[in-house]
């Protein structure tokens, strides 16, 4: 119970971090400095684990210059990516998903654009505001 306490306090933290700095936006005086100061972006260990194993192993498979020149993956890259939830790090847990924060999804797609930018593309419309949070909120 503990560490579901903690989890709920950081995502509390994050929620609200983000409340008052929309807040500012919209009200025109928006300070990154205060941003800086207040929002703390970390991993959990679940998925500092799965950028450091999935997401490397993902990438350790992609060849760009081939995805470009066949317009397409792999079949082991397909696979890799639907049987590792590549295309469900938004959706909660209990709905068959990974349940990462914002953070670990945008840690994810920073290296996999890295190694193959297709591959970026490829996993983040499913995990962007509009499906992965549509899906999870309704």
């Amino acid at each position: 119970m503990g560490e579901k306490c903690v989890a709920a306090h950081q995502q509390d933290r994050e929620d609200c971090a983000w409340l008052w700095y929309n807040r500012d936006i919209f009200s025109g005086n928006p300070s990154l400095q205060h941003l800086l100061d207040t929002y703390e972006p970390k991993l959990s260990e679940e998925e500092q684990s799965y950028l450091e194993n999935e997401v490397t192993h993902l990438c350790s498979i992609l060849n760009d210059h081939d995805v470009v020149i066949k317009k397409d993956f792999t079949k082991e890259a397909w696979d890799y990516m639907r049987d590792n939830k590549f295309f469900s790090m938004k959706i909660p847990k209990e709905y068959g998903g990974l349940g990462f924060s914002t953070h670990a999804v945008s840690c994810v797609l920073t290296k996999l654009a890295t190694q193959c930018f297709d591959a970026n593309a490829t996993v983040a419309v499913p995990n962007s505001l509009g499906p992965g949070e549509l899906l999870a909120r309704y």
